[in-house]
């Protein structure tokens, strides 16, 4: 403790270094290959040289990622047309039976008004209408299966079709691109398992998400119409201020998901102490690190606690403009009513048939998909299944030999992987092994030996010299 109060002490200074984060970020441009091949025949001598600047660290891959039209993915649902249709046609009955449904139930209600009727007047228009919800219940039901089993197909058929395409785009690629931590295996594995499935939400879901809420508003909005324009209109000019206050409500409730910066120090400095928990100890630093671990989580706390009242009242705000909208239909509905314009029935047939329909939209979007993220799936996906690697194994172009004497040379040979492009491993470094020859590599750790198998085997090209 008495060597830490020292100001600019050499033991202080030891100790911050140890507890700041080290950050490597020296860049360091990547060699342009140059690989010549040479082809010997049995005849002895230099068929041919084919020469040719390559680079070590990416095929045909630009620094941008080309953006891939939505029109591709389509493409490959063409096969399953047929499916798309019948899901169509499901979709559209599901989504017109919706707004029906809010027409009989107006009808059911207002039937109980009917004071009028007799007992069995009133019990054969009840039968009537419960059957009419038992024949809806039946339509609704075959749309839904036609409609979610259709799909099903097509998406399912598009996911495996996308991950044998990238699968297989996979195996084509040069050892180089494995090398990156981008394409480790668990990220490979986590883009073919989520990825290739999140990519179907950009065709049938999609699909079938817009069929059902322009189907459902649609009938809604020409039973409303046909019912009070007035009503309507008015319930026209109320949707934007609902929309509005689920916009704030969304946004509020961000507030409260968000880390904060808070959070980001606490989680930094709770990894580097447990990283670092041997140092820590040796420099008796446990009680220096807790108070600055507590001022982070406090930080943390008072923006929390700020972000909490703001989203109450944002939450507050959304929740009731739907009851002061309400209200407000209600109040213009009931002076209609009384200058004649509508009848008490009219009102609901405006109402519900509307509102049942947007519970239907509601349902619709909550089932679909994350539309950014199968976006960002689809430019990774297809950014893997459109790389052409300078070292294709799947090509069949260039020279094809009759035959092959088998002598090897690497002459002059300079390379670094392109995962440490600033480590030459070889630095004008020549080889060579006679026909039928036993050679053996022999060296220390690092020192180069599997480097020149690679290099033979050509998983990669060298960024000068030539291997013959």
């Amino acid at each position: 403790e008495s060597l830490l109060a020292i100001p600019n002490g050499l033991y202080k200074s030891l100790v911050e270094a140890q507890l700041q984060k080290q950050v490597e970020s020296d860049e360091v441009p990547v060699v342009a290959t140059k690989r010549q091949v040479s082809n010997v025949s049995s005849k002895g001598g230099v068929d041919a040289v084919v020469d040719g600047n390559e680079s070590t660290t990416s095929g045909s891959e630009s620094s941008e990622e080309a953006v891939v039209p939505i029109s591709r993915v389509w493409k490959l649902s063409k096969p399953e047309t047929w499916n798309l249709v019948l899901g169509s046609l499901g979709s559209v009955l599901s989504g017109g039976v919706f707004p029906l449904w809010g027409v009989l139930l107006t009808k059911c209600t207002v039937l109980f008004f009917e004071i009028n009727l007799t007992s069995d007047e009133m019990r054969h228009k009840a039968s009537m209408w419960a059957w009419a919800f038992f024949g809806l219940g039946i339509v609704l039901s075959s749309a839904m299966t036609l409609q979610h089993y259709q799909f099903a197909i097509v998406s399912e058929r598009l996911t495996t079709r996308v991950r044998s395409l990238c699968f297989e785009a996979m195996m084509r690629q040069d050892i180089s691109w494995f090398d990156d931590d981008k394409h480790s295996s668990g990220a490979l594995t986590t883009q073919l398992a989520t990825d290739s499935a999140a990519i179907r939400t950009m065709t049938g879901e999609m699909l079938n998400v817009v069929l059902v809420n322009l189907v459902s508003i649609a009938v809604a909005f020409a039973i409303a119409f046909s019912q009070s324009w007035q009503m309507t209109l008015v319930l026209i000019g109320i949707f934007p201020v609902i929309a509005i206050a689920g916009q704030i409500q969304m946004q509020t409730m961000t507030l409260t998901t968000t880390a904060n910066d808070g959070d980001i120090q606490a989680g930094a400095l709770l990894s580097e102490a447990i990283n670092s928990i041997r140092t820590l100890m040796s420099f008796c630093l446990e009680n220096k690190t807790t108070d600055a671990y507590l001022v982070a989580l406090n930080l943390s706390g008072n923006v929390d606690k700020k972000a909490g009242l703001l989203s109450g009242l944002g939450f507050g705000i959304s929740q009731s403009s739907v009851f002061f909208a309400m209200s407000f239909l209600f109040w213009f509905g009931g002076w209609l009513m009384l200058r004649g314009d509508i009848t008490f029935e009219q009102m609901f047939l405006v109402l519900n048939p509307i509102m049942v329909a947007s519970m239907t939209v509601g349902m619709a979007a909550n089932g679909l998909g994350d539309v950014s993220k199968a976006k960002k799936a689809v430019q990774s996906i297809f950014g893997i299944i459109d790389r052409v690697p300078h070292i294709d194994c799947t090509s069949n172009d260039g020279l094809q030999l009759d035959d092959v004497r088998g002598s090897i040379r690497l002459e002059n040979v300079t390379f670094a992987y392109p995962s440490r492009p600033g480590s030459k491993i070889y630095n004008n470094y020549s080889l060579s092994i006679h026909a039928g020859q036993t050679l053996a590599l022999v060296g220390g750790s690092g020192s180069g030996k599997s480097t020149a198998i690679n290099l033979i085997e050509r998983f990669y090209d060298p960024a000068a010299g030539a291997v013959y």
